[in-house]
């Protein structure tokens, strides 16, 4: 049988990845040994993860191997195939020389991780200061252990005037989760989705009383005192 293999996993997950074994050959005889054997065929696969590079011309070079798939970021990595396999002739579509042995090789997929953050919002009465958004939280989703945001990066939205803003993280497009164990590329390992709430202001309500002093007067003679009280 000849294989071809694939593995798909998210950023920052634990458990193994999703592997997906297909059979090349499209006939008869390949439909009837994958619907009656394949059980048995793979649970004698080996799989080993790898960094790799590739060349224009499809070169695949195999890198240093990766230990523990949790704290690679997303992107694609090599996965290196073997078969314990004794009653089949296991063969793969993709093969190179790894350490003097054929092997067969496919992809492995590291999706970003979505997540959704929610910024809380508010309604204020104009009093000529900014109003800010003080609160945010992640509504779905989780960080990957050991990510979190760096809160000194982070500039939430404020209001001043009267009117409606976003409720949202300024710089959330920025570089702003911080990685306690020393990873790169994390951001980009990140689907994150703003649920925006809102900031408003409103107008401020006054009354305001004119105040008379009461009398009679003359053309030509001064003008009676007037004021104003705002309450």
């Amino acid at each position: 049988v000849v294989l071809i293999v694939s593995g798909n996993m998210v950023y920052g997950d634990k458990t193994d990845p999703t592997i997906t074994v297909d059979y090349s050959a499209n006939n008869d005889e390949a439909t009837a040994i994958k619907n009656t054997f394949a059980s048995e065929i793979e649970k004698d696969l080996v799989y080993r993860y790898f960094n790799y590079t590739e060349d224009a011309h499809g070169n695949v070079t195999v890198g240093a191997e990766i230990e523990d798939l949790s704290q690679v970021v997303a992107g694609t990595y090599l996965i290196l195939i073997t078969s314990n396999s004794t009653n089949f002739n296991v063969e793969f579509e993709n093969s190179l020389t790894y350490d003097g042995k054929t092997v067969g090789y496919g992809y492995l997929t590291v999706a970003k991780r979505n997540i959704t953050i929610t910024v809380e919002g508010g309604t204020w009465e104009y009093n000529g200061q900014y109003r800010f958004a003080t609160n945010y939280y992640i509504s779905s989703g989780s960080f990957a252990e050991n990510d979190d945001f760096n809160i000194s990066l982070i500039e939430l939205s404020s209001i001043k005037n009267v009117g409606t803003v976003p409720a949202t993280i300024k710089n959330i497009a920025n570089a702003n989760i911080i990685l306690k164990n020393g990873k790169d590329g994390v951001r980009n390992s990140y689907n994150i989705t703003m649920d925006e709430r809102s900031l408003t202001i409103t107008r401020k309500e006054l009354q305001i009383k004119v105040n008379v002093t009461p009398g009679t007067m003359t053309y030509g003679d001064v003008a009676p005192s007037v004021s104003l009280t705002y309450t």
